[in-house]
């Protein structure tokens, strides 16, 4: 019996657990034997003697073919487990790989969604900062312009004032415009005295069909000399009051004006 196959059993994890012991084949036969003597025993007994254990029986019960018989039995139920044991094996690995797979996949998007999230997050403090800087460099720059502006205005004043100053230089008829300026807007006065500096007051004489409103047999004109006047120094008196339209009080009032205006402007 030296071929005979002794297995303890063949064992595999799945929702239920199978336990096969090949022994039981082999068991069953002898037992099978031992019936089989013990009936042919007791029928020896009826008969008034006891008869020998059949020789030929024993020999057909344990003969090659009998335990080959056993053997191919174990080795089909081994073939079987083994097959059930390899395709459990196999859905067992492959639902491993779908489980790291899914698992693989959800860290995947997982980590793309957290990824997405710092980087808007990041974003909006990016924008953040940048409208701080915007709002700031604002800020800045309006200060600077607060600063600026008055020292702009004085610079170009200075200027105005020089170039003023050359052109009522070159150009005599400035006392005569700034005359006709004040006469224009007094219309309701019929009598005007004309004081003029001497530098002035032969050319207004010169021109006196030039002054407005002289032509008007209505309005009496006058014109004097007053010595202590400057160049472009004029005042027009009149039933309706005094104005003094000389060259430096019209630039002061315009600077004045200048300024009140860029400090509106602030």
């Amino acid at each position: 019996m030296s071929n005979l196959f002794k297995f303890n059993g063949v064992s595999y994890e799945n929702t239920e657990t199978k336990v096969i012991d090949y022994n039981t084949i082999i068991s069953e036969k002898i037992s099978k034997l031992q019936n089989e003597i013990k009936s042919n025993a007791v029928m020896s007994q009826n008969d008034g003697f006891i008869e020998g254990l059949n020789a030929e029986h024993v020999e057909e019960l344990l003969s090659e073919d009998v335990i080959e018989d056993a053997n191919d039995t174990a080795r089909e139920i081994i073939d079987k487990a083994t097959e059930e044991a390899q395709a459990i094996t196999a859905r067992a690995q492959e639902e491993a790989e779908l489980l790291k797979k899914e698992s693989y996949e959800s860290g995947k998007e997982q980590g793309y969604n957290e990824g997405y999230q710092r980087a808007m997050y990041e974003l909006d403090n990016l924008k953040k900062d940048l409208e701080n800087q915007r709002e700031q460099l604002e800020m800045d720059y309006q200060k600077r312009v607060n600063d600026i502006e008055p020292m702009l205005v004085e610079a170009i004043l200075e200027v105005f004032e020089k170039v003023t100053n050359v052109l009522s230089m070159d150009k005599k008829d400035i006392v005569l415009n700034l005359v006709n300026d004040v006469l224009s807007k007094s219309e309701v006065s019929k009598e005007f005295l004309i004081k003029v500096s001497p530098e002035d007051y032969e050319y207004l004489q010169e021109n006196r069909e030039k002054i407005y409103g002289v032509v008007s047999k209505k309005v009496q004109i006058e014109i004097i000399e007053e010595a202590s006047f400057k160049k472009n120094q004029c005042v027009v008196e009149s039933d309706s009051g005094i104005y003094d339209c000389s060259l430096d009080v019209q630039m002061n009032n315009l600077i004045q004006t200048i300024k009140l205006l860029s400090c509106t402007a602030e």
